[in-house]
């Protein structure tokens, strides 16, 4: 699996020491292919989720926003890759306190420590939109600790819309996850999650 469009040329002999090679969709076949790779040694299997675990009517996660607030759920590794700079502008450009909306980030860093994403979202904010941004844009929740496995899919039924705003999936497993909640979800139109996501659904 790998999120982009290219993959590093060292891998190539490797590659091609290989009777078959599987990639989960075809944003990825295609990136092997475009590498040299064979297309005859490449064959794409989807991943797939617990649907008896990630469906409607789970017990929703407390999470403490305002009652009656739209909630819109995002939930990444903090890193470049997931585009959190975009989606929070986005955000800040798009809602303003008043507006019943209230964004829920998911997301730490397992390296820098369990503040680093909520400090470097508040200094980008600060940065860009002043010192007073937090109190002209829509609240935005962040939770940084790690939840036990059982609870992950009462986060989205809690929320009642999803967002990621990637910048490439090797599948995009949180999507998928949230549209087997029956969450509306907005996603990236690039990358492995077209396996799945398209205009129809």
């Amino acid at each position: 699996m790998f999120e982009t469009d290219l993959f590093p040329e060292r891998w190539l002999p490797l590659l091609l020491q290989r009777d078959e090679l599987w990639v989960p969709c075809e944003h990825n076949a295609e990136a092997f292919r475009r590498g040299g790779v064979p297309a005859s040694k490449i064959r794409v299997l989807g991943e797939t989720i617990d649907f008896d675990v990630f469906a409607p009517g789970v017990e929703p996660y407390p999470l403490g926003v305002e009652d009656g607030s739209f909630v819109f759920l995002s939930n990444f590794d903090f890193g470049e890759r997931k585009a959190w700079r975009q989606l929070i502008a986005g955000w800040a450009e798009a809602f303003g306190p008043d507006d019943g909306v209230t964004l829920v980030l998911k997301t730490g860093s397992y390296t820098e420590g369990q503040d680093y994403a909520r400090d470097r979202i508040r200094d980008f904010l600060r940065d860009r939109y002043g010192s007073s941004a937090l109190d002209r844009i829509a609240p935005i929740q962040i939770l940084s600790e790690r939840l036990p496995s059982d609870q992950v899919a009462g986060l989205y039924a809690a929320a009642d819309a999803y967002v990621l705003a990637s910048r490439g999936e090797g599948w995009g497993r949180p999507y998928m996850e949230a549209m087997a909640m029956g969450l509306p979800t907005i996603g990236s139109r690039w990358s492995g999650n077209l396996d799945f996501m398209h205009d129809g659904n």
